[in-house]
């Protein structure tokens, strides 16, 4: 429901941890045997 979104500050805490994300990803694009790194899902 709308309201535990807003109570819970779901869409902020998304956008700061995909930060986190994108960098920890892009490390793992550097490993030889990964192949693409999408931050798609």
């Amino acid at each position: 429901n709308l309201r535990l979104f807003e109570s819970e500050r779901i869409v902020e805490q998304v956008a700061e941890k995909s930060k986190t994300a994108a960098e920890f990803l892009h490390d793992l694009k550097q490993l030889p045997h990964v192949g693409d790194v999408r931050q798609l899902g």
